[in-house]
């Protein structure tokens, strides 16, 4: 990645994403080009990177909230879409936090 990264820029772009997936999701900024999608209070959570260009992203899930992944930056960069189909899966997998609690 080449300039300036616009941390604000993609941090809405994650967001948009996570809220239009499930308004609950939120996106926590880890430094300036990383941040985390997770359900508040849960330690599985899916690590964004960004990608080489505007709306490409890297994408892990991981169910550990720490240390961040080393090799996240080696992941193919994906676009919105795809973003948008591991946090439906993600939502899935660790079920809604209101339907777990019952």
């Amino acid at each position: 990645m080449t300039g300036k990264i616009d941390t604000e820029a993609f941090l809405a772009s994650v967001g948009r994403i996570a809220r239009a997936v499930d308004p609950i999701l939120r996106v926590i900024p880890r430094d300036e080009s990383r941040c985390t999608v997770l359900y508040p209070g849960l330690g599985d959570q899916v690590w964004v990177k960004v990608g080489p260009r505007e709306g490409l992203f890297h994408v892990f899930k991981s169910r550990l909230s720490e240390p961040k992944p080393a090799h996240l930056g080696l992941i193919t960069p994906a676009g919105a879409d795809f973003l948008r189909q591991v946090l439906s899966e993600y939502v899935e997998e660790v079920g809604h936090p209101n339907i777990r609690m019952l």
